[in-house]
């Protein structure tokens, strides 16, 4: 009778809990530099009807192939992976080069003239333009708003369907003559442009476990990787809108005293963390640095070998992608069995 009883209450909460444990899975993916990294990166960002993969990748003003892009958007349709187009222009002596008008029109007409197996598709107008090397060696939030405000207008109204993001902000970022501090950036853009805040499609963040990029993924507040709690109370103050929320980057810097501990961080940060519902993607920074700055954050060495970053993210993806109501009746087995 007892254990009729417990099997019950096991059968009655799978029910109920099974499909909230699917709903808040996000897809699990990378960012990608570079287009043709995806066929790389497969272990990383390949998923399934019921668990997608994800990818964020930079489509460059100066790298339009489509050859290069019909590849690419192939391999993520063979391999349920959800493509998120970051636009970018290309880099100058002061950064990056502040898009125009010319850029949203041409990026828009490429990406419309490619087959990309989807109902729709995610674009990020930019990235961290709180620093002014991302906007040509200026801090301009009335400029940026302008541009995203252009970028959604033109975008939604082209033939096939887009859903355009605001580019991440680096919320880690202080005032001073290179960077300005992400909230009084995103004050200035809405100032200028509050209606923004309505036309969005969702909400672009990038957790990274600040000071350092090195905190432990318990640390709480503005520039932690629940940072993005932050972000949606400030955005509550312009609109009720609930956003689908996207991170886009995150990831730890590998050093010699974390390197045995990023696997137990990632594990930490998507089920306790980044287990909310209104996330839909996770894509860390970054897959190849290859010789650049990022190297300490890359998932693969110089030589394409993997980094503990990649074998962390690889079998918490692995973990992730199995059946969640197969794991639950496997441990009413269990207490069955130990009754």
């Amino acid at each position: 009778m007892k254990k009729l009883f417990v099997f019950l209450i096991f059968v009655f909460a799978s029910l109920v809990l099974t499909p909230k444990i699917r709903a808040s899975q996000p897809a699990l993916g990378i960012h990608l530099l570079d287009p043709n990294e995806l066929s790389l990166a497969i272990d990383l960002v390949e998923g399934d009807e019921e668990h997608p993969g994800s990818v964020t990748v930079v489509l460059r003003a100066d790298d339009r192939d489509s050859e290069k892009w019909k590849t690419f958007f192939t391999i993520a349709q063979q391999n349920n992976v959800k493509p998120i187009i970051r636009l970018a222009t290309e880099m100058t002596k002061d950064g990056w080069r502040r898009p125009t008008k010319r850029d949203i029109v041409e990026h828009a007409a490429f990406l419309t003239n490619l087959n990309w197996h989807s109902q729709s598709l995610l674009i990020i107008a930019f990235n961290e333009p709180n620093h002014a090397a991302e906007w040509d060696g200026e801090v301009d939030p009335e400029s940026y708003a302008q541009m995203l405000e252009f970028t959604l207008s033109w975008f939604h109204t082209e033939k096939k369907q887009y859903r355009v993001l605001p580019a991440g902000l680096d919320a880690a970022a202080p005032n001073g003559p290179e960077t300005m501090d992400s909230f009084v950036f995103l004050r200035r853009v809405l100032a200028h442009s509050p209606e923004l805040v309505e036309m969005i499609d969702g909400w672009v963040t990038h957790a990274y476990p600040n000071p350092g990029f090195v905190a432990s993924p318990r640390e709480t507040g503005k520039r932690s990787i629940q940072g993005f709690q932050n972000e949606l109370q400030l955005l509550s103050q312009y609109t009720d809108r609930e956003f689908s929320i996207y991170i886009t980057e995150t990831g730890w810097k590998k050093t010699a005293q974390n390197a045995d501990k990023i696997a137990d961080y990632y594990s930490y940060a998507v089920n306790k963390v980044w287990n909310d519902e209104r996330i839909k993607a996770i894509t860390p920074f970054v897959f190849a640095a290859h010789s650049g700055p990022f190297q300490d954050f890359s998932f693969t060495d110089k030589d394409g070998s993997p980094t503990p970053q990649y074998r962390a993210w690889k079998s918490l993806k692995r973990i992730r992608k199995q059946n969640p109501s197969l794991q639950f009746l496997t441990s009413i087995q269990q207490i069955l069995s130990n009754l």
